[in-house]
């Protein structure tokens, strides 16, 4: 059974080797492990949850911006 900080640190991993946002890799490890996003939403930790909405933000400047 994984733990949150188990399961965000495996993400953070994820995101940084394939250079990739977090919601991606959240995304990408579900589709490996042959699960629905949803049933991980337990799992994401406050500071997870807070890297996947920076990216978002960050996202949405890159569209304004560039």
């Amino acid at each position: 059974m994984q733990t949150s900080k188990t399961f965000s640190l495996e993400i953070e991993k994820m995101a940084k080797e394939k250079d990739i946002t977090h919601m991606d890799a959240v995304v990408e490890y579900c589709r490996v492990k042959g699960i629905e996003p949803e049933s991980v939403a337990r799992l994401v930790s406050k500071s997870l949850k807070e890297k996947i909405e920076a990216n978002k933000i960050t996202e949405e400047y890159k569209e304004i911006f560039l």
